[in-house]
């Protein structure tokens, strides 16, 4: 069962990388400018090429991933992402309030200060609360 997303690297690039949920192994990582259709269907083609052909896969929503999972393998079961549903369902459901509680944060000019002290905490620390 592979399980497929990306993350931010820095401001322009991002870290796609693709694990068995079974074992929990990560078979593929690699840095790519966004998670694009192109850049997804490479990434999924050396999974494919190394690994074979998945029993199942999970994804978030992004029109990039889901394209280039339906190129590559068009008859693999495929399963959006259960944390993935909930987080942007909730941004729909509580959008007025999310957009209300940016606002006040950006009056109160407190983001940078919380982002440094973000970025001052150790390593561990640091991914652990990206992870929260």
């Amino acid at each position: 069962m592979l399980q497929i997303d990306g993350t931010v690297d820095s401001e322009y690039s991002m870290i796609a990388a693709v694990r068995d949920t079974i074992s929990d192994f990560v078979l593929y990582v690699k840095k790519c400018r966004a998670e694009s259709y192109e850049e997804i269907k490479n990434i999924l083609k050396e999974v494919k090429d190394r690994f074979g052909m998945p029993e199942g896969i999970i994804s978030d929503m992004r029109a990039g991933i889901l394209l280039a999972l339906n190129d590559i393998f068009p008859k693999v079961p495929k399963r959006i992402c259960l944390m993935h549903f909930l987080r942007d369902l909730g941004k729909e459901l509580m959008y007025d309030y999310n957009k209300g509680l940016d606002i006040a944060i950006n009056r109160q000019r407190i983001k940078a200060p919380l982002k440094a002290l973000l970025k001052s905490l150790p390593e561990y620390n640091v991914r652990t609360l990206y992870e929260i």
